[in-house]
């Protein structure tokens, strides 16, 4: 995941605010990833928790975003921060394989397919943020509610099914917007 994430911060070029506000959805989306990478370790990588810690000072330096030295100046930042956690995993070999790489045997366009449906699903959350902030979690590891916390994902015979969970709260605008964004990935991929 984290080597997408850099592919998709590499290839945002300055525009304007637009393309800032997509910087800021990709640092958010870089948090979590990297929350996601030191759960269920103990202690969490030291290096995670560092990463985590820089993306956020850089989020407090959004407003420098908006010339394209500026913004220039935040993407390289955060390159810089995602390249060292990248270096540090591939160094002490913990790219562990994921769940669904277990599940299916694993395979890079597999791999590739995986990470390409949780940054789709991550950028969902991205959009919506603000509604994910404001509820409480049912984990206490969370600050706030995750978008993950509302939908399952099935495995079976190398076929994935996608739903969300009954009572999830969540609003159609979002479900729909997730269903739509995993049929565009998925397309990508037949």
């Amino acid at each position: 995941m984290l080597k997408l994430l850099r592919s998709k911060i590499e290839a945002i070029t300055f525009n304007g605010q637009k393309s800032l506000s997509e910087l800021m959805k990709l640092l958010g989306i870089a948090i979590f990833a990297l929350d996601d990478e030191s759960r269920g370790q103990t202690p969490p990588y030291k290096e995670c928790l560092t990463a985590i810690a820089e993306m956020k000072e850089i989020a407090t330096k959004q407003r420098l975003g908006s010339t394209e030295q500026g913004f220039n100046s935040l993407k390289n930042d955060m390159l810089n921060i995602l390249n060292k956690v990248i270096a540090f995993f591939s160094e002490n070999s913990l790219n562990s394989p994921s769940l669904m790489e277990m599940i299916t045997g694993g395979g890079e366009v597999r791999k590739n397919q995986e990470n390409e449906i949780k940054f789709a699903l991550l950028m969902v959350e991205q959009n919506h943020i603000d509604f994910f902030n404001k509820r409480t979690s049912h984990l206490p590891s969370q600050p706030h509610d995750r978008f993950n916390s509302h939908y399952w994902i099935r495995t079976q015979n190398n076929i994935a099914t996608f739903g969300f969970l009954e009572n999830s709260g969540l609003p159609e605008y979002i479900k729909e917007e997730a269903l739509s964004v995993i049929q565009e990935t998925a397309k990508k991929f037949q």
